[in-house]
């Protein structure tokens, strides 16, 4: 898949290019067989949770056209990592924390509370979830474990020797997920992108007058926030239904 890709709307739309970041598979998973991929679009980190499709060829499919997604700002991001590192520290105490982004609820599980002979780290989990608390779709996605992340020490070539340590790294894909949130969180505020643009301001500035380009104007943004958590009083209950799309504005709420 490539690094990027564009959208280009009506004449009065901006170019959006989105970036894909890590993502992660788990067909042996005895929660949801599913894939997790992290992309970044307009000032959003996407989170989608695909389920896999056996071929029968020993191969699995990712099936991105019922994907479940979370759009998230950076502070709901830099929530959601906080959230992540402080589950790996304390599973039980952590179990079933998460964030609302619009009309969706994105959560870390904790496996054993669900099926006891799990062996995931950790269950990503994101809910759709109506106005009145009826939730529309709901997908996980189980964190691989130790027996995936594995250290080899001391190998031997002569004595074909070596042993495995299974339980150092077994965090190791978790850590990758906060870093990829804390990561998009650090980006948006642009710190970097002032260092470079300052250095090479006036370089541009000659080609955008030559060209008589003018960057003086800006644009703006309004959303609406459609949470379900935004209410009081509301009793939840459970219902699961297809994904379906939704606008953005609905999806990042606030």
């Amino acid at each position: 898949m490539a690094a990027f890709e564009g959208f280009q709307g009506s004449n009065e739309s901006r170019f959006s290019p989105t970036v894909y970041g890590y993502s992660f598979s788990n067909s042996e998973s005895v929660v949801d067989k599913s894939n997790i991929q992290f992309s970044m679009w307009k000032t959003t980190i996407k989170i989608s949770i695909s389920p896999l499709i056996d071929t029968g060829t020993n191969e699995w499919r990712v099936d991105r056209k019922n994907a479940i997604s979370a759009y998230l700002i950076p502070s709901k991001a830099m929530m959601f990592a906080d959230i992540l590192m402080k589950y790996k520290q304390d599973p039980e105490k952590y179990n079933n924390w998460g964030v609302a982004s619009g009309s969706a609820y994105i959560s870390v599980i904790n496996p054993k509370s669900i099926k006891p002979n799990a062996e995931g780290f950790a269950i990503i989990n994101i809910r759709r979830i109506s106005t009145e608390g009826v939730v529309e779709a709901s997908y996980s996605y189980e964190v691989k474990a130790g027996g995936t992340y594995n250290a080899v020490i001391g190998f031997d070539e002569k004595k074909g020797t070596f042993s495995q340590d299974f339980d150092t790294y077994a965090s190791t894909e978790l850590d990758l997920i906060a870093i990829q949130l804390m990561q998009y969180a650090k980006a948006m505020s642009n710190a970097v992108a002032f260092t470079v643009t300052n250095n090479q301001y006036d370089y541009l500035d000659k080609i955008a007058q030559k060209v008589g380009a003018d960057f003086s104007g800006g644009y703006a943004k309004t959303y609406t926030n459609q949470s379900y958590f935004s209410q009081s009083g509301a009793q939840q209950q459970q219902s699961v239904q297809p994904p379906m799309s939704a606008g953005l504005e609905s999806l990042i709420g606030q």
